[in-house]
């Protein structure tokens, strides 16, 4: 797949998702509420964002070939990126 068509599809895959899982912050807060729960350590939507993205980093090194992991590491970044511009 060409780089364009990654971040084509990968911009596709937010409308998608979003329609699926609901508004981004409220999905994201839900990340981190949980997450604390969880462990007890409070992550900023940023920090669950690149969490994630850790997490498909990982998954590549076993399948390394998965368009799909590279799709969702795309959209981690880049809502990482909103959360730091938006001070979250």
């Amino acid at each position: 797949m060409h780089h364009k068509e990654f971040l084509g599809t990968a911009d596709g895959l937010v409308d998608e998702r979003g329609k699926e899982y609901g508004d981004l912050h409220a999905n994201f807060d839900r990340i981190c509420t949980i997450f604390y729960n969880m462990t007890g350590v409070s992550l900023t939507p940023r920090e669950a964002a690149l969490f994630l993205h850790a997490v498909k980093l990982a998954r590549l090194r076993t399948s390394p070939n998965k368009a799909d992991t590279y799709l969702d590491g795309i959209n981690y970044l880049a809502f990482a990126g909103q959360f730091a511009t938006e001070g979250l």
